[in-house]
């Protein structure tokens, strides 16, 4: 590769080492507690009163699916009650709810308050014990708020993760090739999302409780204060509330629902921006935990991330050397010529910083095999090797929320946002 200072060389050298320590270490976290991890578990006879919780602003088009999952249950329905709150919409979603589900208790704003507002409110009117958030185009499988509910027999449980996964929408075709990629990238991460939280329950750890679907005690609810409309991922910020008030957080990998995903780039940007802000939000509010378990799983977590950004950069190295090595080809280019140029400024496998990215890349997709045997899936493990077009985008995302946050710079949708 293009010559490095020796001390950058030796600096990432260490840090990609160290890296490969806490991938390893997740991966082995697994295969440590793989009977745990993957149990099911039977669920107890106990059905508390349940509110489900479902705010919404222009959601007609959604739900009407989302309603009918929930209705469609086989949780008792003289055991729950679901509420909408429409948070200001302007198409109607308002009345389609009155149309077709006059069973639902309906509550209007006039105009967009956000949905953490909608949420605290919501909870405020509730009369369940528990309580379960799902987004307006969520939908829930038959069992779900079942087994989300039955986890509350045990008084110490303050809150209950379902997994999401993403609900097949986009048929191939070269018209829809980056609407179908961005699907299948997000399939992909969203089943390490569920086989993270696994591992971090068996840690007593689940550090993010999803408001798409997770479930809640309401006392605990109360005690930490609802949720803070002053976060971008109030979800984040409630779950780890909860930690600090000595209750237990679960999760379930059977408690499942599907959810479309964002289909364009300004979306999934638009939606990444705020995660990674709340994300870089949640740590400075609670800095505190970075000294217990909580923050030795968030630790995981960051080197997760870092495991990415050294990835790119090493393998964009190695393709800008050899860029570079044919750009500096001196006469017509023969196959002599090019072996040598790709030898003297290409590939080295003998280079420390390539067989580490090697390695991480590797590990990266044991990583992937084991979310899909988690969630019992076996197609579209291909997609794991165009990922890295993905976290680019991810990459640079991250740093632009980082530098907004440094900056304290603030844009209008991450107030009043869906």
């Amino acid at each position: 590769m293009l010559p490095l200072p020796d001390v950058v060389y030796e600096a990432m050298v260490y840090l990609m080492s160290v890296t490969v320590g806490f991938s390893l270490f997740w991966i082995l976290t697994y295969f440590i507690f793989k009977r745990e991890v993957e149990k099911s578990g039977k669920v107890p006879k106990f059905f508390p009163f349940v509110s489900v919780i479902i705010p919404a602003k222009n959601e007609k088009k959604n739900i009407v699916k989302t309603l009918k999952s929930v209705f469609n249950s086989d949780y008792p329905a003289e055991k729950m009650e679901v509420i909408v709150v429409d948070d200001g919409s302007t198409d109607g979603t308002y009345e389609v709810v009155v149309k077709n589900f006059p069973q639902v208790k309906l509550f209007r704003f006039e105009k967009n308050r956000g949905k953490v507002h909608a949420l605290n409110f919501a909870v405020k009117k509730a009369k369940g014990e528990v309580i379960i958030t799902l987004d307006a185009d969520t939908i829930v499988s038959k069992e779900t708020i079942k087994r989300l509910a039955s986890y509350f027999k045990d008084p110490e449980v303050g809150a209950v993760s379902g997994v999401y996964r993403v609900r097949q929408s986009v048929k191939f075709s070269f018209r829809n090739l980056w609407r179908f990629l961005l699907e299948k990238f997000q399939e992909i991460e969203y089943l390490g999302f569920a086989s993270t939280r696994k591992r971090q329950e068996v840690m007593d750890s689940v550090l993010v409780v999803p408001g798409a679907i997770g479930a809640f005690r309401k006392k605990a609810l109360e005690e930490v204060g609802y949720f803070d409309p002053e976060m971008l991922v109030e979800d984040y910020d409630v779950t780890i509330k909860l930690h600090k008030a000595g209750y237990k957080v679960k999760c379930d990998k059977n408690a499942v629902a599907s959810t479309v995903p964002p289909l364009t780039w300004k979306a999934l940007i638009k939606q990444r921006l705020r995660w990674s802000r709340g994300g870089i939000q949640i740590l400075k509010k609670h800095s505190d935990i970075m000294l217990n378990r909580l923050g030795f799983v968030s630790l995981v977590l960051f080197f997760e991330w870092v495991a990415v950004f050294m990835q790119l950069f090493v393998f964009g190295l190695v393709f800008f050397s050899l860029g570079y090595g044919l750009l500096n080809l001196h006469g017509l280019p023969n196959l002599y010529l090019l072996l040598l140029k790709f030898l003297r400024f290409g590939i080295d496998v003998s280079d420390y910083l390539l067989m580490l990215a090697f390695a991480l890349f590797i590990l990266g997709f044991v990583e992937v095999l084991i979310s899909m045997k988690l969630m019992r899936v076996k197609k579209n493990k291909w997609v794991y090797f165009l990922m890295p077009i993905y976290t680019t985008v991810l990459s640079y995302v991250w740093l632009v929320a980082f530098l907004q946050e440094l900056v304290g710079w603030k844009k209008r949708w991450y107030r009043g946002r869906e």
